[in-house]
């Protein structure tokens, strides 16, 4: 297979119980806010309601997560929606449930038509599990913006026992322009346009979600911080009120899928921007880290690719920032440089730093080009700086804004202006990982699609976690 397959997971419950094919339903738009749009127009809060007509859930449920390798924000979403998926499973109808399976998959970065048939293949063959009897339904869960990914799932969508999801931050092109889409699209809501809004619904079920989904609870950042202290890497040092952490962004796609780059200039842009507002004095202490797409498009003066964090060396942006900071602070700075197969990103270890550290914290910086980290972060909204960079596009600023609509927060501009966004929205959002979750449940079990009462709200113990 053209497939990296770095983790395999199963998890079993016995129950007994009985089988009912599922159905294909007709696209509609599922709104945020926990709110959907029935059919007919209605809005009615979404919930599941076991009733003596409802279709049981199939026995026998196999979740398939797929990502491209490399792209830690995608995976953070599909891992989120496999793990909603599972709990709202577990949840709403566990007598139902008498075997379910995981396996989580990275795509190499193969050329697009390439890629497409491995992953077809993929799925292909765990449509023989089907055939054979060991499943009665597979849910596949997909995430990557401009990776072509979804309009191969949409050439596999239509099989009454398998559920195609796809999750992204932005309209790529690929997108728009994919003949066949998922079962069920999620995108942010407040990007679209109503032409643009239009043409995806004649195509796939649209999940206008608060943001992106994630991974990020208090159980995942405890696990990866536990395994992180565990394997010896270097130790995230504690923060208080001198702290000051940059999460430095990197290169990212927009709509048309053309790399907007961010140049080692770009990033003494920053360190001055920063440096000009936090005016450091010597008991300050910078906590740098940096991702897989920080200088991914680093290029030598042949123009040769450097190859970036998977050749031991820290590329050339990284370099450049904390070379800036040098020059303008005598402050400590730690740097944590991500190098695939040897040091993990250090984001989450950091992100537990300023949990355990509350109202005591500094500030962090978290680039606007990740989707994934904005929504992430809101638990820390008094602390968080979203800085915009040169490889932040449309997209990404609309999901800044509905995130500081929702928490309020600060942003560090292009310019180096700094901009204090006050909260203008008092309507609790649920998670986007469970509201896509809602939408899968609600297409396997269909007769349980609306429910006339509220459901109970809970405050979530940290972004897009639900109890």
């Amino acid at each position: 297979m053209d497939v990296n397959t770095p983790s395999y997971s199963c998890s079993y419950s016995f129950y007994p119980t009985s089988y009912v094919e599922s159905v294909r339903s007709k696209p509609l738009i599922t709104h945020v806010d926990g709110w959907e749009k029935h059919p007919q127009g209605e809005l009615r809060r979404a919930a599941y309601c076991p009733d003596s007509k409802a279709t049981p859930i199939p026995e026998k449920v196999a979740l398939l997560a797929v990502w491209p390798e490399g792209n830690v924000g995608d995976q953070s979403q599909s891992a989120g929606i496999t793990d909603a998926i599972k709990a709202e499973l577990l949840h709403h109808k566990p007598a139902s449930i008498e075997h379910l399976a995981h396996e989580s998959v990275a795509l190499k970065a193969l050329p697009a038509g390439d890629q497409a048939a491995a992953l077809a293949r993929w799925c292909k063959e765990w449509f023989g599990n089907l055939d054979a009897g060991n499943f009665d339904h597979l849910i596949v869960i997909a995430a990557g913006s401009g990776s072509g990914i979804a309009a191969t799932l949409g050439e596999l969508s239509g099989h009454p026992r398998v559920t195609t999801v796809f999750s992204g931050h932005q309209l790529t092109s690929d997108l728009a322009n994919a003949a066949r889409l998922p079962d069920i699209t999620a995108l942010p809501s407040g990007i679209l346009n109503p032409q643009q809004l239009a043409a995806l619904t004649e195509k796939t079920e649209l999940v206008l979600v608060a943001g992106v989904a994630t991974h990020l609870t208090r159980q995942s950042i405890a696990e990866t911080v536990a395994t992180y202290n565990a394997k010896g890497y270097e130790a995230v040092p504690q923060v208080d009120a001198d702290t000051v952490a940059v999460i430095l962004g990197g290169d990212a796609p927009d709509e048309s899928g053309q790399q907007r780059l961010i140049t080692e200039e770009n990033a003494r842009s920053l360190a001055r921007h920063i440096i000009a507002w936090e005016k450091p004095h010597s008991k300050t202490t910078f906590i740098v880290t940096n991702g897989p797409r920080t200088g991914k498009h680093a290029v030598d003066k042949g123009g040769n690719s450097l190859n970036a964090h998977r050749s031991d060396f820290t590329d050339p942006v990284t370099v450049a920032f904390v070379d800036e900071l040098e020059k303008l602070t005598q402050s400590k700075i730690y740097l944590f440089d991500f190098q695939f197969g040897k040091l993990p990103s250090a984001y989450r270890p950091i992100i537990d730093r300023y949990l355990e550290a509350g109202e005591q914290a500094g500030h962090i910086y978290v680039p606007a080009e990740s989707s994934s980290m904005v929504s992430e972060t809101g638990l820390l909204s008094k602390k968080r700086v979203i800085s915009v960079t040169e490889s932040t596009n449309p997209s990404h600023m609309r999901v800044v804004s509905e995130e500081l609509s929702k928490a309020g927060g600060t942003v560090l501009h292009l310019d180096g202006q700094v901009e204090h966004v006050a909260q203008t929205s008092t309507r609790k959002s649920s998670s986007a990982a469970f509201e896509i979750a809602k939408a899968v449940l609600a297409r396997i079990w269909p007769n349980n699609r609306f429910c006339r009462h509220q459901v109970p709200q809970v405050e979530p113990s940290c972004p897009n976690e639900s109890p």
